[in-house]
């Protein structure tokens, strides 16, 4: 089975448009360590979130 036209995951996204069907994204890299392929990524934050180690009684670090 060949994956559809354009982006491959247009069909079961809900943020696709005609674009999307016409176009496969480009992979880039947008310096989080995660390429993405879309042509509506999501925004980058400008912080890291939270985190809290391993042990669930601390509070989380910023």
């Amino acid at each position: 089975m060949a994956p559809p036209s354009g982006c491959r995951f247009r069909t079961r996204c809900w943020r696709a448009q005609d674009r999307c069907r016409d176009e496969e994204p480009t992979l880039i890299d947008r310096g989080t360590g995660h390429p993405v392929a879309c042509h509506f990524p999501e925004p980058v934050p400008s912080q890291p979130a939270a985190v809290n180690d391993t042990d669930p009684s601390r509070p989380l670090k910023e």
